[in-house]
């Protein structure tokens, strides 16, 4: 399962639980001035490491961010092995960095769908999905 988190007005955290409740990856993004986001780095635990983790994240994510931030410009970087995730999402590649890593911009976020997105594990605190964000 993927949560989303608020960690506060200009942060939100998407985290993947495991069926044993263990956050197993997560991924997030910063809300800037002027209508700007900037995506976090994916973090997926040793021996959950695969496309199908980062995919859900990266979707959800995205979803997220295209029914609540229409407009918005976002930048975020990738490796070549996520650079597919970014294209199919019309982000456009800016620059190859010495890391090994690209620059990534997506201008004027838009989305057709108007829906609300909810929260899907009531069942936790808010207390025990901010410490679960932040393990």
């Amino acid at each position: 399962k993927i949560q989303r988190l608020e960690l506060d007005k200009y942060f939100v955290c998407f985290i993947a639980i495991s069926e044993k409740l263990e956050v197993i990856g997560k991924c997030s993004f910063n809300i800037k001035k002027n209508k700007n986001l900037i995506y976090q780095d994916t973090l997926i635990e040793d021996g959950y490491i695969n496309d199908t983790i980062y995919k859900e994240l990266f979707k959800k994510r995205q979803r997220y961010v295209d029914i609540n931030f229409p407009n918005y410009n976002i930048e975020a970087y990738c490796t070549d092995k996520t650079v597919k995730f970014f294209l199919r999402e019309n982000f456009q590649i800016c620059n190859r960095l010495h890391d090994k890593k690209l620059f990534c911009k997506r201008i004027n976020n838009s989305f057709e769908e108007e829906e609300e997105v909810f929260n899907d594990f009531s069942f936790f605190s808010s207390k025990e999905l901010h410490e679960l964000a932040l393990k």
